[in-house]
C-alpha cells in the first residue's frame, strides 16, 4: 500500500521494485503473483510519480480513475507480454 501514496512511491524508487513488480506481473510462473503485481502496478497509478514511472516500462492505466483516486486498471501496450503461459507436463496423477 506504501505505492499509493506520493511519499511512498518516493522511497520505492530508490529501488529497482517498479521494475521488479512490472516483471513478475508479465513473466511469473505463478498466476496469482501475476495478478497481485498488476493490482499493485494499479495501486501505485493512483499517484502522479506512478504514472509516470509505469509509463516508462511501456505500460497503459486507465485516466479515468484518475480522478477518483480508485486503483486503476493498467496494462502493458503490449497485451502478449502479460498473457504468455510456458505450458508444461503434467506430472500428478487423476487418482485420488
Amino acid at each position: 500500500h506504501i505505492g499509493s501514496h506520493e511519499n511512498g512511491m518516493k522511497l520505492i524508487l530508490e529501488t529497482s521494485l517498479v521494475k521488479d513488480i512490472i516483471d513478475m506481473a508479465e513473466s511469473a510462473m505463478i498466476l496469482s503473483l501475476r495478478g497481485t503485481c498488476i493490482y499493485i502496478i494499479g495501486m501505485m497509478c493512483k499517484t502522479s510519480i506512478g504514472r509516470r514511472e509505469i509509463q516508462k516500462y511501456n505500460w497503459l492505466f486507465s485516466k479515468s480513475q484518475v480522478a477518483s483516486g480508485a486503483v486503476s486498471v493498467c496494462l502493458p501496450r503490449d497485451q502478449s507480454r502479460l498473457f504468455r503461459v510456458q505450458t508444461g507436463k503434467f506430472k500428478g496423477s487423476i487418482t485420488f
